[in-house]
């Protein structure tokens, strides 16, 4: 029976990375590890202020809904993009998301160690990076280990367009069946999973607030304000705030694959 690979990076409990509910002051405790306050002020009734629960962080939903779990020091491998690969070459020299070796005084290092530690500790488990060849590299060694029936990795970070080649080819495991995680979990990003879940029930990739790789590769889209005026074109800022500028109305206005059919936009992806 082939193995399929959970298309996520981190499955389990990576959520509980103290990063999240960030919204919530941080102060250092004496080991030099993040802590959060978490409490809010509401007046009393004789005038003096009050201290209240607020809602409980990421980390502590995630600690408690794990608590029973003990995975007998399992060996967590994840097949990810390595250190200065691919994104992280221009952008985050130094760091990637998956892993940190020790703490170091860098804030996204530092991060990532302790939501790996907390990770760990949580379920009794030992997190382990697996170095790949680049996007391309790890969409083939995914399919490779799929048909091999290998199980070198427990869980994979790549773009999602890759990620497309190896759910068209089995390769991976339908999140939705997997029991321990809750995709509406607010540290989810929603625009994913709502906009590739397929009939309702299967989803094969995933990102949230664990990931930094998804947010350096946003696309703009700029346009030519002379051509539109030279056309007689709206530009389509109000189309965007009335909610009519559409894929239709892009192609309207500008190249589909090299094709000009109205001299208008100067599209460009950046």
């Amino acid at each position: 029976m082939k193995k399929r690979l959970t298309a996520l990076f981190l499955s389990l409990l990576l959520t509980a990375l103290p990063v999240l509910g960030c919204s919530n002051s941080q102060v250092n405790s004496e080991d030099g590890s993040n802590t959060q306050e978490n409490t809010a002020q509401t007046p009393s009734t004789d005038g003096q202020a009050e201290e209240e629960p607020a809602e409980p962080t990421a980390s502590a939903l995630v600690k408690e809904r794990y608590a029973d779990t003990d995975l007998g020091g399992y060996v967590y491998k994840v097949l990810a993009i390595p250190t200065d690969g691919h994104f992280y070459t221009q952008v985050a020299s130094g760091i990637n998301e998956v892993y940190a070796e020790e703490l170091n005084g860098e804030i996204i290092n530092d991060a990532i160690f302790n939501r790996n530690l907390a990770a760990e500790d949580t379920l009794n488990i030992k997190i382990e990076p697996v170095w790949g060849s680049g996007v391309d590299g790890i969409r083939t060694q995914i399919h490779n280990e799929v048909l091999a029936g290998g199980t070198e990795y427990d869980a994979a970070l790549n773009r999602m367009d890759y990620l497309g080649t190896n759910m068209q080819n089995g390769d991976l495991l339908n999140i939705k069946s997997i029991s321990t995680i809750n995709t509406d979990d607010y540290w989810w990003d929603r625009n994913i999973v709502d906009s590739f879940t397929m009939f309702g029930t299967k989803l094969y990739w995933i990102s949230g607030d664990l990931n930094i790789f998804d947010d350096f590769a946003a696309e703009v889209i700029f346009f030519n304000k002379q051509l539109c005026a030279d056309n007689g074109m709206d530009f389509p800022y109000g189309m965007v705030l009335e909610g009519t500028w559409t894929i239709d109305r892009f192609f309207e206005m500008g190249p589909l694959r090299g094709e000009r059919p109205r001299e208008a936009l100067d599209v460009r992806h950046g």
